[in-house]
């Protein structure tokens, strides 16, 4: 089995500016990849010095409005502290809507995917450094199927998690169950998470995790978030959705795609034309550009219709993610 009428304007705030929209998070859902979803055993093997884990969450400080996705109308979640403002992107049918606030430091795109691997990006999409590796290379422990930011921190999961400041320096953190990860968002002032045999988790902060309740032990390979609310895709065909990232509720079935946020609703990835279904809804918008992930190759674009792509070689990427290194 494959793993895998609404008021626009500026609300604001002492030294910040959040942008107000009809849209929710435009971000990618992972690939799915060979697996049961099914617990097998513990991480095993070792870290590669190359690609490990090293550092602290890096420094921290001042109070900082993150912003989630305004969803059909309103501004969802605020909080989270880190050195300056961030805020994610909303999306109206593939529209553009300006970041919100000014950044608390550089814009910066992470994608991640199989063996581990992490890189990034800190001049809007045009060049890639910073290319580490845990190990491994298939489905393994070491493969992170997605990526978020929230809360001043990048975080990646699949079997492992790990978060990092600025997508340059990680520090791994433990996962609460022995299960996979699909797929992690930002939203309503905290991390979801969606993965094997039905298991879920959440954290505040990116660093400590609890265990969410069970989707009747229906494995999601990709997860969302738009209009206040979290939506994993399952191996089932079916739509599961959370405001909390803890208790899931089911909604409608008959899916057989990736889920992304499109046009101000969820959305099939594959039935989604604009920017946001790209590469089966592996794409996030942040600071003005689109950039989307496909194996080994990362596209950008300015508008959402014209693409240029960059082949980074390597290990094929899974999902992408924008948020402000310090």
């Amino acid at each position: 089995m494959r793993d895998r009428g609404c008021l626009r304007g500026w609300l604001l705030v002492p030294t910040v500016a959040l942008a107000l929209g009809c849209g929710g998070q435009v971000s990618g859902d992972v690939e799915p990849s060979d697996d049961d979803g099914i617990a097998t055993g513990g991480d095993g093997g070792s870290q590669s010095a190359s690609g490990g884990i090293s550092g602290g969450a890096g420094g921290r400080g001042g109070a900082a409005i993150n912003a989630a996705d305004a969803g059909a109308g309103g501004l969802v979640g605020s909080g989270g502290a880190s050195g300056g403002a961030a805020g994610a992107d909303a999306g109206v049918g593939g529209a553009m809507v300006p970041d919100a606030g000014p950044p608390g430091g550089t814009p910066t795109f992470v994608a991640v995917g199989y063996a581990g691997r992490r890189i990034r990006s800190t001049d809007l999409g045009k060049t890639w450094t910073d290319d580490q590796r845990l190990g491994g290379g298939g489905d393994d422990q070491f493969l992170l199927r997605g990526i978020g930011y929230g809360a001043g921190r990048f975080v990646a999961a699949g079997w492992k998690i790990l978060s990092s400041p600025d997508g340059k320096t990680w520090t791994e953190h433990k996962n609460p169950n022995n299960q996979w990860l699909g797929g992690v968002k930002w939203g309503n002032n905290r991390f979801g998470a969606a993965g094997g045999f039905g298991y879920s988790a959440y954290s505040n902060d990116g660093v400590t995790w609890t265990a969410g309740k069970s989707r009747a032990s229906e494995a999601a390979r990709s997860l969302a978030f738009g209009d206040g609310k979290f939506m994993a895709a399952t191996d089932a065909g079916n739509w599961w959705s959370s405001t909390d990232g803890n208790t899931w509720t089911r909604g409608e079935g008959g899916h057989n795609s990736r889920i992304t946020f499109c046009g101000a609703v969820f959305s099939d990835a594959s039935a989604c034309k604009t920017a946001p279904g790209r590469n089966e809804g592996r794409t996030v918008f942040g600071a003005g550009v689109w950039v989307s992930v496909r194996g080994a190759t990362i596209e950008r674009s300015e508008n959402g219709t014209t693409w240029t792509s960059v082949n980074v070689g390597g290990s094929s990427l899974e999902d992408v993610a924008f948020g402000y290194a310090p």
